[in-house]
């Protein structure tokens, strides 16, 4: 008797281990319909933007695909766009959807910037960064250099004479590789290699661009005035002439979208911009992130 319940006893073990043996089949939980998580790529948090038009650059991760990305500029719905591109899988998370917005700063000053994706009437946690919009004489680091001193010499006989006259002309020379474009917004029609200069024609309004004919096809073109950019020198560069910029152009959602080694964003979050990113093999480079 008492050895039938000891073998009741080991099948009641038995039957009780095989249940957690490594076999054994534990349910899968279901995907999330919801996305997952919504980044924003450019900006960068506490970037300071000049006062033009900047295109925002995000993306989110969804099982079940992405209906629209919702953007709010300091708690106001700016837009509601849907998604430009889909890459791959994500992994855990799913799949990646890209999305682009044209934001136009109304005005100087700071700005708080959310996106989040939206899909089967559910959303993810917005992503938000805090940005600065400068007017363009915040830009101008150091004004334009002044004209040089005049300086007499004395003859054998004690008449001072002035030195040769010099035209009163303005050079631009380049100290990084910088594009020339006809006006803020429009693809680039020159460029600039550092060391390269040309002669200033004019200058904006609000002196923020330059006027000059390109170094390598004569075309009127613009470039910032920013000293980290660019050099000035010359007689003429306290005289310039002011030269209306051409109307800034409007992005159509059909507008082919610019090489990222061309586009004026910092794709890979380096710090650099498109030729000046040592990873940008030319201006028609798609990937600022790889050589």
């Amino acid at each position: 008797m008492k050895a039938k319940s000891y073998l009741i006893l080991g099948l009641i073990c038995l039957i009780a281990t095989a249940c957690n043996l490594p076999g054994s089949k534990t349910p899968t939980p279901a995907p999330p319909s919801a996305p997952q998580q919504t980044w924003v790529d450019a900006p960068l948090p506490n970037a300071i933007l000049p006062f033009l038009p900047y295109k925002l650059v995000f993306h989110s991760a969804s099982y079940f695909g992405v209906d629209e990305f919702e953007v709010k500029v300091n708690g106001v719905v700016e837009a509601m766009t849907p998604p430009s591109s889909q890459i791959g899988e994500g992994g855990s998370a799913g799949t990646l959807y890209y999305g682009e917005y044209l934001w136009t700063p109304p005005a100087p000053g700071s700005y708080l910037i959310a996106v989040r994706a939206r899909a089967n009437g559910e959303s993810s946690i917005p992503a938000e960064v805090q940005v600065t919009v400068v007017g363009p004489q915040a830009e101008m680091s150091t004004p334009l250099p002044l004209a040089p001193t005049l300086t007499f010499t004395a003859t054998a006989i004690g008449i001072p004479t002035l030195p040769p006259e010099e035209p009163a002309s303005c050079t631009l020379t380049a100290l990084v590789n910088l594009f020339c474009r006809p006006g803020p917004g429009y693809d680039p029609i020159d460029s600039f290699k550092p060391g390269q200069f040309a002669e200033v024609i004019g200058v904006s309004p609000d002196r923020f661009y330059l006027f000059v004919n390109g170094p390598n096809f004569g075309q009127q073109c613009t470039v910032p005035m920013q000293s980290n950019y660019v050099e000035v020198q010359g007689l003429g560069c306290d005289d310039l002439p002011v030269l209306a910029l051409p109307p800034t152009p409007v992005s159509t959602p059909t507008q082919t979208p610019l090489p990222q080694c061309s586009d004026g964003i910092d794709n890979d979050g380096d710090g650099q911009v498109d030729l000046v990113d040592r990873q940008c093999r030319d201006a028609n480079d798609i990937d600022e992130a790889n050589p």
